[in-house]
């Protein structure tokens, strides 16, 4: 998890019992940076000493670039979105998500996205925290959220998982998160291309 401490930011990797891991930063590639830093420091040293290292207890997927935005006040930023099937939209699900701006895909508890009628259409892999690789079920989802509609690939994850809403839905989308006030925002317009010009 990553707070706003001051002017800048500072996590801890959540779920150990016994060791504490913790990084800052100013920005959010700063954190990322460290993060990863502070966990090969961490991995590195119980090596040099023998013992082997602590597993988070992972509730919910924990990309290893994972940053859950939370503010002073111990709150997480989210939004309601709802995830309809495309082939039949009126069949829908809508539910709290987590902004998780280190996530690339979103993902939904499976009973949910089965009972909409959505099912795997694929599997990817992913890698968590602990650098551990795990495949999960995947599929294609439309994703409406703060009045824009957009599709995106959806994660199937467990019965008492967590939503989280992923960069490429946000992106897709025309939001961005600020971080100051810990809310999204829609963007003026969403970039088409770098450089690229339109011809009537």
């Amino acid at each position: 998890t990553v707070d706003i401490d001051g002017d800048g930011l500072y996590g801890t990797v959540a779920n150990l019992n016994r060791d504490h891991v913790d990084f800052r930063g100013k920005t959010v590639d700063d954190v990322r940076t460290a993060f990863r830093e502070s966990v090969d420091f961490y991995l590195d040293g119980c090596r040099q000493d023998g013992e082997e290292p602590e597993r988070p207890v992972l509730r919910r997927l924990d990309r290893r670039r994972r940053v859950a935005l939370t503010g002073g006040n111990a709150r997480s930023t989210h939004v309601d979105v709802t995830m309809r099937n495309p082939a039949a939209p009126r069949r829908s699900w809508t539910g709290s998500f987590l902004v998780d701006t280190g996530a690339i895909d979103s993902l939904a508890p499976r009973p949910h996205l089965e009972s909409i009628g959505i099912k795997p259409a694929g599997q990817r892999v992913y890698q968590t925290a602990d650098g551990r690789e795990v495949t999960l079920d995947i599929a294609v989802a439309r994703i409406d959220v703060m009045g824009e509609i957009t599709a995106g690939v959806v994660i199937f994850g467990d019965a008492d998982a967590e939503p989280l809403l992923g960069v490429t839905a946000l992106a897709s989308a025309g939001l961005e998160v600020d971080l100051q006030n810990q809310r999204l925002k829609k963007l003026p317009s969403v970039l088409l291309k770098a450089g690229l010009a339109l011809r009537s």
